[in-house]
């Protein structure tokens, strides 16, 4: 997976463990099985755009992709 990949996935999991929601929450806020989740955040797959977009806009949130961004 890309550098970037991960800064997405990183940013993902940070702000939904800022804002106190499970991966089961996500996933019941989304539609997107929690395994897939899971998976996605440990980077076993890759998430494609029209999923990180899903999870970002149930999580109120947008996604940096700049590597600057991520320090």
């Amino acid at each position: 997976m890309p550098d970037d990949a991960f800064l997405v996935i990183d940013q993902l999991v940070e702000e939904r463990k800022r804002q106190g929601v499970t991966q089961q929450q996500l996933s019941a806020l989304t539609g997107i099985n929690q395994t897939a989740i899971s998976r996605i955040e440990s980077k076993r797959i890759s998430p494609t755009i029209q999923t990180v977009d899903i999870l970002a806009d149930a999580l109120g949130c947008s996604l940096r992709l700049s590597k600057k961004d991520a320090k």
